[in-house]
């Protein structure tokens, strides 16, 4: 009995290593799931969002090649300035997505482009 056993365990252990070492499915080479070179990704080609407590639109228009966010527009009473990104006295080099300061009267864009709403005393 201690011989079944054993070797039904090393078999079990032989079939199990060489089913997960076989590649299954569609050659997967040089795609990366979940990043834009997947061909089934969604492509985020433009959105619109609520801002400074729905006080402003922020209209995001991004690249579709490379998915990086290449415009900012808004309405008054918010104002599009093009600024450099500083936190502490430092340029901010990497963003991804948006950050909001100053009590909600700015918020900046990985491209550079900053929202500022000039009708709060900020």
């Amino acid at each position: 009995m201690k011989l079944k056993l054993t070797l039904l365990v090393m078999f079990t252990a032989i079939v199990s290593f060489a089913c997960a070492s076989y590649p299954r499915g569609a050659s997967q080479e040089g795609i990366q799931l979940g990043t834009r070179n997947h061909p089934h990704a969604p492509i985020t080609v433009q959105r619109t969002d609520s801002i400074f407590g729905g006080e402003c639109v922020a209209k995001l228009i991004f690249d579709n090649d490379s998915g990086a966010l290449t415009k900012v527009e808004t309405e008054k009473p918010c104002v599009v300035k093009e600024e450099r990104l500083l936190v502490n006295g430092r340029e901010v080099i990497d963003l991804s997505g948006s950050i909001e300061f100053g009590g909600s009267c700015k918020r900046c864009y990985s491209n550079g482009q900053c929202i500022v709403d000039y009708s709060k005393n900020c």
